[in-house]
């Protein structure tokens, strides 16, 4: 079972999709890292289930912690982790 909001790993960035329209995209080139948890600042595109968080650290704006919880948690933070280091060379 999934949420209104899809993620979706673009050519050039992370894109959160809620039906057919993207509402929120950050470049691969913004992000630091990603890693499993939850942390309390942060800004948040997340579904009400499940509750498999996922932080990706940004470089810039207010709140530098961007939290999602796509469904299959782990195959995704291993795609985009390999994403954001492709960028990084």
């Amino acid at each position: 079972m999934s949420g209104p909001l899809r993620y979706l790993l673009a050519e050039d960035g992370l894109e959160v999709r809620l039906g057919p329209w993207c509402v929120r995209r950050i470049a691969y080139l913004d992000m630091e890292g990603v890693a499993p948890g939850y942390v309390l600042w942060n800004e948040h595109w997340t579904n009400p289930w499940p509750w498999r968080f996922l932080t990706i650290r940004r470089r810039s704006g207010w709140f530098r912690n961007f939290l999602i919880n796509p469904s299959e948690s782990e195959e995704f933070q291993r795609e985009l982790a390999v994403r954001i280091e492709k960028v990084k060379r």
